[in-house]
């Protein structure tokens, strides 16, 4: 893409994650009544087959660029403070986007179960909106990291979202009326320094550099979305699996995760190097 569109086409492609996620959550919800959970996993692995018939037929081929192997490139890469920055702030994250998703309707399940509610009732479709609210979320958060500046941006945006996770935290599960749309709005919030993270990273780098960056980039930020539901689970476990207490503690996991990142990318100075 040219340089001026790179940053819009970056958060427009990392928003239909979203897309997809979401309507994992909202089929699977309405198939589960006829198919069993086997059935459904297996049938959501052939997107991956999908996945390579868009590639096979909407990606011109094109012959590879020769390069030599160059370890200076990678030093390069490691020593960029703002590559790092930008590569925590991903890892901060991941650790809550992917802890959140993985137990959101488990969540769900137990309020329902804890304090039965229309609310509540359907965990599958809140678990879909939570996530397709994160595509108009991601693409409106690179806009306003365009407009105000990035680091700007995500050193506001990041706290907003540790401290909806505390409210999340705190909230009775008999509260369900007050608990579902905090769930949505933590949801959208979470996301708002998704794009704005990887266009920076994108459009802020070298052409002969920018895949070392995004393959290191790439490989922290998603070593956070295997920790995180990880520790969520650990956090629930060691203070009371089935009780307030319990998930309380694991929503406070998200919060760490979160202010790490924003701890990463405040460490940043836009004429560091």
């Amino acid at each position: 893409m040219p340089p001026s569109a790179q940053s819009r086409c970056t958060a427009f492609y990392t928003a239909s994650f979203g897309v997809g996620a979401g309507i994992s959550f909202l089929w699977v919800d309405a198939a589960q009544r006829w198919l069993a959970w086997p059935t459904l996993f297996g049938l959501a692995a052939l997107a991956s087959l999908a996945a390579a018939a868009l590639v096979w037929l909407g990606v011109a081929p094109k012959a590879p660029v020769a390069q030599r192997p160059d370890p200076a490139r990678w030093r390069r890469v490691l020593r960029d403070r703002r590559v790092i920055a930008y590569c925590g702030a991903y890892f901060g994250h991941n650790w809550e986007l992917f802890a959140f998703r993985s137990w959101l309707v488990a969540y769900l399940v137990w309020v329902e179960a804890v304090a039965p509610s229309l609310w509540t009732s359907s965990p599958g479709l809140i678990a879909a909106l939570a996530t397709f609210l994160a595509v108009p979320a991601s693409i409106l958060g690179n806009e306003g990291a365009q407009r105000w500046g990035r680091r700007r941006w995500l050193t506001r945006v990041m706290p907003a979202s540790g401290l909806l996770a505390l409210a999340v935290a705190l909230t009775p599960p008999h509260w369900s009326w007050l608990l579902a749309p905090l769930l949505l709005t933590y949801a959208a919030t979470m996301n708002l320094d998704s794009a704005a993270m990887t266009a920076g990273l994108l459009t802020g780098t070298a052409p002969s550099e920018r895949g070392a960056a995004l393959a290191v980039y790439a490989t922290v930020g998603f070593a956070g979305a295997g920790l995180g539901p990880v520790l969520f689970g650990l956090a629930l476990d060691l203070v009371g699996p089935g009780s307030r207490a319990g998930w309380g503690a694991g929503f406070l996991t998200l919060a760490a995760g979160i202010f790490l990142g924003r701890w990463a990318i405040a460490r940043f100075s836009p004429a560091a190097r």
